[in-house]
């Protein structure tokens, strides 16, 4: 075997081998509700850690996608601790040595260096891990769920970057014995934006610390190849038809970004990074792409990276169209406050069961406050007592809907909102008053006036996709 620089390697050996596990694509907490699959994830990763422990291995480096979704349930951290606290703690030595200015690596971590050397800690396999798509720095503070386990101490969390701007890769230099390792690694970055920034020279490898004796392992988590299907079409498949309005809404966004540009007046005051908001209608759900992703491939082009497209669902259902309408209606306003919005989807669509006032109220804590068992806890109240007061009158088949009727009049939402708080939920938090100055479209600034709003005006444009098979 040999290194980088051509030279053999050292004699294969205990003291000069470094025995490295590498796993990848964990995603802990998938199907975790799932009866039967639940815990199929954190099994797999139990596993994972034995064959570290029996394999003796040196250090465990983890690929990307460690947890299944951006915000992993409380469970799933859990579960995660647990299993690295198991097995990558105990008494005995670590072997590996960094050589390397570690604060260019582990710059996000408590102690900019590797939890090994912590003298809190007694970490017997230490675990060194980039982030994938799945859990990249998001929302405010730019955190990932790996930065939580970083500052636990539970592993080493490198190839960090949130600013795009230019990336620049220093390596980790591990020596142990004769054997030196150089350890690169480029966490995930939005397959489109890495190819502009490898094509504007934007990602750089600092090298200039090696001597060329190391050899040099490399650890990115992105897509290999693009999928697709014939050169020659007859038909547009699932994959081509995502990628084609994925490609649609690019094209869009950069010429809004450029028609923006036409509206800056100078003013020292105006942003000059503007609104930019997209609109596509739907009606094949595969046609959809992550809007959260999509707007990072813009970085600091746009104000509202978040949410630059917005999908909306067409139907030929005419309740659902009518709601549809009064939803969409109602989001014009930027000002809304979403109880408000709410009443409005709500009145077009009348409830079987529940209550307009629970279900807002549910929505609203599921949105604002991120109570994601608002839900699952509300509605489980809700079919316990609707079968219980079925059970009771055991009405036919034919007055089974206006039993029903009878159960909501006997029930009031008061009756349910005050079981919603007694189930644990979070209690909803007083919304704040809004205050924004908006600038008419045609509205000029003049030597002391009030600045012009973002871009002079929001650029906002609606399009409706319909794709079709052709034959």
């Amino acid at each position: 075997m040999e290194n980088m620089a051509g030279t053999v390697a050292v004699e294969n050996n205990a003291d000069n081998s470094i025995r490295i596990l590498v796993a990848t694509d964990n995603h802990l907490g998938y199907v975790e509700k799932d009866a039967v699959r639940g815990e199929d994830s954190f099994t797999t990763f139990e596993e994972i850690l034995e064959l570290a422990v029996s394999e003796n291995v040196d250090m465990i480096l983890l690929g990307g996608d460690l947890f299944h979704d951006s915000v992993p349930s409380q469970y799933a951290l859990y579960k995660c601790f647990e299993s690295l606290r198991r097995y990558t703690f105990g008494d005995k030595s670590v072997s590996l040595k960094i050589l390397s200015d570690q604060s260019l690596s582990f710059h996000s971590a408590l102690n900019q260096s590797v939890n090994y050397e912590d003298p809190n800690l007694n970490i017997s396999i230490p675990v060194f891990s980039i982030h994938g798509n799945h859990h990249d720095p998001s929302g405010f503070g730019r955190l990932s769920s790996l930065d939580l386990l970083s500052t636990t101490g539970l592993i080493n969390y490198f190839g960090r970057w949130t600013d795009f701007s230019r990336v620049e890769i220093n390596p980790i230099l591990i020596r142990k014995g004769e054997t030196k390792l150089a350890l690169y690694g480029l966490s995930h970055i939005p397959d489109a934006q890495l190819v502009r920034m490898l094509e504007k020279s934007e990602i750089n490898f600092n090298n200039d610390h090696l001597s060329g004796e190391e050899y040099r392992l490399m650890v990115v988590h992105q897509n290999r190849v693009d999928r697709g299907g014939r050169k020659n079409k007859l038909h547009l498949n699932e994959d081509d038809a995502a990628e084609r309005v994925f490609n649609f809404a690019i094209n869009r966004v950069e010429a809004l970004i450029e028609r923006a540009k036409g509206l800056l007046t100078g003013h020292p005051k105006q942003p000059t990074i503007p609104l930019i908001r997209l609109r596509l209608r739907y009606t094949d759900e595969t046609h959809m792409f992550n809007t959260i992703r999509f707007g990072h491939l813009f970085g600091t082009r746009v104000a509202n990276v978040a949410d630059v497209v917005r999908f909306t669902r067409l139907t030929e259902n005419h309740t659902a169209n009518a709601g549809r309408a009064s939803l969409e209606s109602a989001m014009e306003l930027d000002d809304l406050p979403l109880e408000d919005l709410l009443d409005r989807y709500i009145e077009d669509i009348p409830l079987t069961l529940f209550h307009s006032k629970v279900l807002k109220e549910v929505t609203v804590r599921m949105v604002k406050h991120s109570d994601g068992h608002a839900a699952d806890q509300i509605f489980k109240y809700y079919s316990d007592k609707a079968v219980d007061h079925l059970m009771q009158t055991m009405p036919s088949l034919d007055n089974i809907q206006d039993e029903i009727e009878n159960f909501r009049r006997r029930y009031k939402s008061d009756d349910f909102l005050n079981a919603l708080n007694s189930l644990g939920t979070k209690t909803r938090a007083k919304r704040p008053a809004v205050n924004r100055s908006t600038v008419p479209n045609d509205a000029k600034t003049t030597s002391g006036g009030k600045p012009p709003s973002r871009g002079g005006q929001a650029v906002t444009k609606r399009l409706k996709v319909s794709i079709k098979d052709s034959q």
